[in-house]
């Protein structure tokens, strides 16, 4: 139990961390137009708004999700549903109408090349799964988060050692260094068993 708690302590304030952190690039590095937040690195591909608002909405519904209130998990899977939403849309737009970003249909702007890519529609299509089935005792949703820390983690590692790594990758060309270690630090926090597990 204990150990339980340790690890449900840590998920807490990895999902905190990233929810605050993605508020924050939202709030202050889009509303006030500091590039170097967004980006982390000049020159680099920003972190779009649409990319931050699925981060905010993906970590509250982890919280509502950890409740075993009814009507706070409504909402929480209602969260997750407009996710899923937001990036099922951008693969459809990038996949259809190549060039059209999700932002544009909101009067948006942002860079030429900046987009929410296809690889972090996936990722989040990944997150509401392990978020939707965290509290069932399943081997298939803790695979999911393992899976989506080796592949953040790991093309994290990469950026950072060669900031034109994702060039010829159409799949991860336009994923930010911020994209990544939030993803990482999320399905981190989504190791821990889930709240109603120890219960099954």
């Amino acid at each position: 139990m204990l150990r339980i708690n340790l690890f449900r302590d840590v998920s807490d304030k990895a999902l905190g961390i990233v929810g605050g952190l993605a508020f924050l690039v939202l709030l202050v590095g889009w509303g006030l137009n500091i590039d170097w937040l967004v980006r982390l690195r000049a020159n680099a591909h920003a972190m779009v708004p649409s990319t931050t608002i699925c981060f905010i909405m993906a970590c509250g519904a982890a919280y509502l999700l950890t409740e075993n209130a009814g009507n706070r998990r409504v909402v929480g899977m209602f969260m997750l549903g407009a996710v899923a939403a937001i990036a099922g849309i951008n693969i459809v737009l990038g996949s259809l109408l190549y060039g059209m970003k999700l932002e544009e249909l909101f009067g948006v702007n942002i860079g030429l090349d900046d987009r929410m890519a296809t690889g972090t529609s996936l990722g989040f299509l990944l997150l509401c799964y392990r978020l939707a089935t965290w509290h069932r005792n399943s081997d298939a949703s803790f695979v999911s988060a393992i899976v989506g820390v080796i592949v953040s983690g790991g093309l994290l590692l990469l950026l950072l050692a060669d900031a034109h790594a994702f060039d010829t990758l159409p799949l991860f060309r336009e994923t930010s260094l911020p994209t990544l270690f939030f993803f990482t630090l999320v399905f981190i926090g989504t190791l821990a068993p889930g709240y109603q597990e120890e219960s099954v």
